[in-house]
């Protein structure tokens, strides 16, 4: 199902709303369209007037989701994610302030029981003891013994120095420097502090709500709503590798975290015929020679792969896409982390590897993937074979955006990176092939 037709998603989100309290008369704003459609709950004029809109005791905060893009608001921005001339089909309701965030999922892209492990994890989060204990002890490891703090590497062993044409991840002295590496207590102020989506309840109690349109059922998620911005500068990037690493050393800590129902981000599901996000082999922008290049290096990446292997300290469930479009950043700099629609098992290196989606070819890589890494090494050290296999995770990943921008024609944000996306995606698979195959 496309969004060519955009009026059974607007019926769905209709219907959805209705099992909320307080929501009843709330008017809808699509804010974005990926591998679901999300919508601004805003309060109608009338009521924003009243002042609560219904509403009563709440404060709505935005941790909500948006398929694979920018999710929420920005500040002063409301509404300017979607242009009415876009192809909407479906009329918007009046719109007001924003209240609340609803996700509408595009029908069988993830199946109820997907969707409600996706939803265990955030209520494990918000509600539960395994993401406070995965802060009790940090730089150490499960079992409590002390860990070797390393900032700055090479993809390559510990202290061997590469050419500054194969340079990756630079390993310079002051990126060594212990002095900037903290700890997760104060090491970065306030912005050490992070919250994640919140999904809201029914008036059932549950938090997934089907809702029929156009003989289909749409699963549909509300998730509470906060204003902010997304993290632009190296700093945030090293906030976000800390909570990268906080996020795997919960999942580490919380026995659940391996029996949801969730997809794998193995090789065959990142850069297979079969992928999760479509086949690259179907962009009509690559000749032969750069499907032959893309297939060789896809082999070599999973020898690479199959070299590491799957182990409890490299493998487990992942946010899939913890990049700057995917937070917000709201007052005292405190990051919330949106859009868990694409968590499943993966290694955890493909989150480092995700947080640079779309931007792998920009010039200014290697600072900001030092800072994520010194972020991330403050509370959980990797080792030397977890970085020699750095660079086969940002090819895997560049090779699966590749088929999602190409097979994705009527989502939002993948027209805005077709632009070059092919010619880039093969200038880094030669690159890979000559330094790190």
């Amino acid at each position: 199902m496309n969004f060519q037709d955009m009026e059974p998603f607007f019926e769905a989100a209709r219907a959805a709303v209705r099992e909320y309290d307080g929501m009843e008369d709330c008017g809808l704003r699509v804010l974005y369209r990926s591998e679901n459609v999300t919508f601004a709950v805003t309060r109608k004029k009338e009521n924003e007037e009243k002042g609560d809109g219904g509403l009563r005791g709440s404060r709505f905060l935005l941790c909500g989701e948006a398929g694979s893009g920018n999710a929420g608001l920005r500040s002063g921005e409301a509404g300017k994610r979607f242009s009415p001339g876009g192809g909407s089909g479906g009329g918007e309701d009046e719109p007001g302030s924003p209240i609340a965030v609803l996700r509408v999922s595009r029908p069988g892209y993830h199946t109820v029981e997907e969707i409600g492990a996706e939803l265990r994890w955030l209520e494990e989060l918000n509600e539960g003891s395994s993401l406070q204990e995965a802060l009790l002890s940090p730089g150490t490891d499960r079992s409590g013994e002390e860990q070797p703090r390393r900032a700055g590497i090479s993809c390559r062993d510990a202290g061997e120095e590469l050419p500054p044409d194969r340079e990756m991840l630079p390993n310079r002295k002051e990126d060594r420097d212990p002095q900037k590496t903290g700890t997760a207590q104060g090491a970065y102020g306030e912005s050490r502090e992070f919250a994640v989506a919140r999904p809201l309840r029914n008036r059932h109690g549950g938090r997934l709500t089907m809702a029929r349109a156009g003989g289909r059922d749409f699963p549909c998620v509300m998730f509470a709503y906060v204003e902010g911005t997304h993290p632009e500068d190296t700093a945030d990037f090293r906030q976000i590798g800390w909570i990268a690493a906080v996020l795997h050393r919960q999942v580490m800590n919380w026995e659940e975290s391996g029996a949801l129902r969730r997809p794998h981000w193995d090789l065959e599901a990142m850069t297979g015929r079969n992928g999760l996000f479509g086949d690259w082999r179907a962009c009509g922008e690559l000749d032969a020679s750069a499907r032959d290049l893309l297939e060789t290096v896809c082999g070599a990446i999973g020898r690479r792969l199959e070299n590491y292997g799957r182990t409890r300290e490299n493998y487990g469930l992942i946010h899939a896409d913890l990049r700057s479009a995917n937070l917000l950043c709201g007052s005292g700099g405190r990051l919330c982390v949106l859009d868990f629609d694409d968590c499943g098992y993966g290694w955890f290196l493909y989150d480092l590897a995700a947080s640079f989606s779309f931007i792998e070819h920009d010039p200014r890589l290697p600072q900001w993937v030092r800072a994520w890494l010194e972020g991330y090494e403050s509370l959980r050290p990797l080792t030397t074979r977890d970085r020699r296999e750095i660079p086969a995770f940002f090819m895997a990943r560049r090779i699966q955006l590749l088929a999602w921008v190409f097979s994705h024609g009527d989502s939002d944000p993948a027209a805005g990176y077709r632009q070059d996306f092919a010619a880039h995606t093969v200038e880094m698979a030669r690159t890979f092939l000559k330094n790190y195959a």
